[in-house]
């Protein structure tokens, strides 16, 4: 993975834990299946970082 490809990832990874982390602190305006959502977005965006970055490591 890019440098530029890695900022990207972290980026939307902080992008979507802000948001889910806005959603839980106002609960009252959120659904349940909005922050299941968010959160399976988010573990897949981790897990996707974290597959990337191991794979090149051991590339190297």
């Amino acid at each position: 993975m890019t440098n530029g490809n890695q900022e990207r990832l972290c980026m939307e990874i902080d992008e979507v834990r802000g948001q889910l982390e806005d959603l839980m602190i106002h609960k009252g305006m959120v659904t349940d299946e909005e922050v299941v959502i968010l959160s399976q977005r988010l573990d897949q965006l981790i897990i996707q970082y974290y597959m990337k970055n191991e794979s090149e490591t051991e590339g190297q």
